[in-house]
């Protein structure tokens, strides 16, 4: 056998050994470390939603103009986080951290000076492709350093950074842009990648930096090319119209292109001795699933990250400081939740808290659907707390289920494509949403009804993730 067939577990022996010798207070320090680069999305996004009203107004863009602003950013996003899981094979975790804040700062510079809307969207596409691993590796690591009884709790607090700088991140952002504009506001990601690097150079050793130049030949680079054009021509057929001009899901040229290369890249990926994108991953009963619930539970975020911000500026007038604290009560209920989350599943398997997180998401969306709720700030803001009470107890179940059946000698490249079709599921929740509005306007539809009509359209997403929660044959606590 090659001895690259062999690297993955050559590296997670040296992986295990070193952190074995770590303490507890180690182990956790490196926790709270990780916590620094794993905000940096998040931080981001929420610049963006508190500013998509102005880039509305700035560079008169419709929704789906806007939809793709945000895709922007996501695909190169989630389409690199394979790439980062499987780079780091060769030049380690931390390495690949640091290099991919350092790109995602300098994509934070051209968003902010950016004098047209295609040259935000290539700052909003640089830091997509910096921060597209952090998040991977950032469970790669808590996979290697934790055994798998202690993974939901470590997972849980992990998590819990996410919701808890999106939680504050709407309201910073919401005060810049009321005394300046946004693109001060690009300030506060900024802000975070500088001290994300600081804190990952001195608080993770880099013992597990492995350089091995001659792998980078043997990268790849075919699948990665091909599963980009895949991604790429799929998301321009969804949402067509800002590109060819043509309605969507009617290009039969683009829905060609996304077919072609998604058939050549499967039939690839089986072909060679190293794929980065290891299919067999996919036997796991357990990683399908879990793949599959954490897309659905993002198809609504998705739709709610994009619409929201819009529907209340356009519905109720509000200035930047009270969008700001709307947009707190979403992720703040998450942060609230997220942690319990983790220790439930530990405790009673993740079955249970999926149930009630999917339908927390199914009451939400036809609320914002058909009940008054919505016409007054304090109805929409409880529905905004429900929704945000039921990503967060999904979401350290969701990363248990993934890794649970997992090698830990797998471990990153695991982690890095649950979190690619996981985010595949923001991506589509933003394309459809942006489809479904635009639509509803331009048949005429008054604003508040077309709000309301294509909130209403993605509980279809959260049925079926909760029929799916029925299905997970979760092993539960007593799994090791």
């Amino acid at each position: 056998m090659d001895f690259h067939r062999l690297l993955p577990f050559i590296t997670w022996l040296s992986t295990r050994a070193y952190f074995r010798r770590l303490s507890n207070e180690q182990a956790w320090l490196i926790v709270i470390a990780l916590m620094f680069p794993s905000s940096i999305m998040p931080m981001a996004s929420s610049v963006v939603r508190v500013a998509s009203p102005l880039f509305r107004d700035t560079f008169q863009a419709s929704t789906e103009n806007l939809a793709w602003l945000s895709m922007s950013f996501t695909i190169p996003y989630m389409v690199l986080m394979p790439v980062y899981s499987r780079l780091s094979e060769m030049v380690g975790r931390r390495r690949l951290i640091l290099a991919g804040i350092a790109v995602f700062l300098v994509g934070t510079c051209v968003a902010m000076l950016a004098p047209r809307l295609w040259v935000l969207m290539v700052g909003q596409a640089l830091q997509g492709f910096g921060s597209a691993g952090l998040m991977p590796l950032a469970m790669a690591y808590i996979a290697a350093i934790f055994e798998r009884h202690e993974r939901g709790k470590a997972l849980g607090t992990w998590s819990s950074v996410g919701p808890a700088v999106a939680w504050i991140g709407p309201l910073l952002a919401g005060i810049l842009i009321s005394q300046w504009d946004w693109r001060v506001t690009y300030i506060l990601p900024m802000v975070t990648g500088v001290l994300s690097i600081i804190v990952v150079a001195r608080a993770i050793p880099p013992g597990m930096s492995n350089i091995q130049p001659h792998m980078w030949r043997r990268f790849d680079w075919t699948g990665v090319g091909l599963l980009a054009i895949f991604i790429i021509c799929f998301f321009a057929y969804l949402s067509s119209r800002p590109i060819t001009g043509i309605a969507p899901l009617q290009d039969w040229r683009l829905g060609l292109a996304s077919v072609a290369p998604l058939a050549i890249l499967l039939w690839w990926e089986r072909r060679i001795d190293n794929p980065f994108l290891d299919l067999n991953l996919y036997r796991s009963r357990l990683f399908r699933q879990a793949s599959l619930g954490a897309a659905l539970r993002m198809v609504t975020m998705g739709c709610t990250s994009l619409l929201v911000p819009l529907f209340l500026v356009d519905m109720f007038q509000v200035d930047g400081v009270t969008l700001g604290l709307m947009l707190m009560i979403n992720p703040a209920a998450m942060s609230l939740m997220v942690r319990f989350g983790g220790t439930a599943a530990d405790r009673f398997g993740s079955g249970k808290p999926l149930m009630v997180g999917f339908a927390l998401q199914i009451a939400v969306m036809l609320s914002l659907y058909q009940s008054p709720l919505p016409q007054t700030l304090l109805g929409l803001g409880f529905l905004l707390g429900g929704h945000g009470l039921g990503m967060g107890l999904m979401l350290a179940s969701l990363h248990r289920i993934a890794l649970l059946d997992v090698n830990e000698s797998n471990a990153t490249v695991a982690a890095g494509m649950y979190s690619f079709v996981r985010f595949i599921g923001v991506a589509i929740g933003v394309a459809v949403a942006g489809v479904i509005f635009q639509g509803f306007t331009d048949a005429g539809v008054e604003p508040v009804m077309a709000y309301r009509q294509t909130f209403g359209g993605f509980a279809v997403a959260a049925t079926a993730g909760l029929a799916l929660s029925f299905v997970i044959k979760d092993p539960g606590p007593s799994h090791a």
